[in-house]
């Protein structure tokens, strides 16, 4: 509950960053002084992303430290100092069944390739979001904006 509510935050957030200049003018003062609009927009995704990483470490910290307060009165609890405990963590973030970890995933060449040349690839065999061959092809016809 506590990540869907920091995930609707953090787009409110990145939504204000990115429109807020336009509704009050503001974006015509930023593109004189930097008229690369690109420029523009990478700085505002760079400093977005360490303001909501250091948010988001907080965030995690804290809901960290209050189930931890929560099982210790049970006597379940942990410390973050414990073997294993950071293990916990990391395959939560990218475990399989995560819709936003397969986007990722899909959108990379490299598992787009895996995905064309495995003739034993079976969609029906424990894959909750699978690939399709027509998705894989439009990974490599999509224009990139390096050309």
């Amino acid at each position: 509950m506590l990540c869907a509510i920091m995930m609707l935050a953090a787009g409110a957030i990145g939504a204000v960053a990115i429109t807020g200049e336009y509704g009050t003018g503001l974006i015509r003062t930023t593109f004189a002084a930097v008229p690369a609009r690109r420029s523009v927009m990478a700085a505002k995704v760079g400093v977005l992303t360490l303001v909501m990483t250091g948010y988001g470490a907080v965030v995690a910290a804290l809901s960290f430290w209050l189930s931890q307060a929560i099982l210790a009165r049970r006597d379940a609890g942990v410390s973050i100092g414990d073997p294993g405990s950071l293990r916990l963590v990391v395959p939560l973030v990218f475990a399989d069944d995560r819709h936003w970890a397969a986007v990722v995933e899909h959108a990379l060449p490299s598992s787009a390739w895996t995905r064309l040349v495995d003739v034993r690839y079976d969609p029906g065999v424990g894959i909750p979001f699978p690939w399709t061959v027509g998705g894989a092809w439009t990974v490599f016809a999509a224009p990139r904006r390096d050309q």
